[in-house]
C-alpha cells in the first residue's frame, strides 16, 4: 500500500539540498491565496457584490474562510440577493437555497457548533500515561 504523501516539515529522513528545494518550490504553488484578496465574481450584480464582501469580512473574523470558498460565497451571496428580490412561492424556494450554501459556509449556528466541536477533538492533547500517575501520586499524599 503506497504511503501518504507529507508536507516538508513532517519528513523524517534525509532529504539532500536540492530535494528540499524542489518540495518547498512544489508546496508553496499547492497553498492557496490569501483569502482576504479574493474578489467577487464578475458575473455578479453589484449587490451581490455588496453581499460577498461584507459576508467575506465576517467568514474571515470567524477564521471560516480559505480562497477555495469564492464560488461557495458568491452562491450564497447571489442567493441572499434573489431571496431579497424574490416574491410568494419564489422567496421559500430562494430560502432554502440560501440556507443550503449558509450551512456550507459554516454561517448559522448549527454549522459553527459542529465546527467547533470537530475543533476541540483535533486539539485535544492526547491524555498521558506519566501525568495520569503524577496525578494518582499527588491525590494519594494530599489525602494523607
Amino acid at each position: 500500500m503506497p504511503e501518504q504523501a507529507k508536507f516538508q516539515e513532517n519528513i523524517v529522513g534525509h532529504l539532500t539540498k536540492a530535494q528540499k528545494a524542489a518540495r518547498r518550490h512544489a508546496e508553496e504553488k499547492l497553498r492557496p491565496p490569501d483569502p482576504g484578496k479574493m474578489q467577487a465574481p464578475i458575473w455578479l450584480s453589484e449587490e451581490a457584490k455588496k453581499i460577498f464582501t461584507f459576508t467575506k469580512k465576517r467568514l474571515l473574523a470567524l477564521g471560516l474562510l480559505d480562497s477555495i470558498d469564492r464560488d461557495l460565497l458568491a452562491s450564497y451571496a447571489n442567493a441572499v440577493e434573489q431571496l431579497r428580490n424574490s416574491d410568494g412561492k419564489d422567496q421559500r424556494d430562494w430560502v432554502k437555497v440560501m440556507l443550503a450554501w449558509a450551512n456550507e459556509l459554516g454561517l448559522g449556528a448549527p454549522a459553527r457548533a459542529r465546527l467547533a466541536y470537530k475543533k476541540s477533538l483535533y486539539e485535544q492533547k492526547p491524555e498521558d500515561p506519566m501525568e495520569r500517575e503524577m496525578e494518582l501520586m499527588r491525590s494519594i499524599l494530599e489525602g494523607e
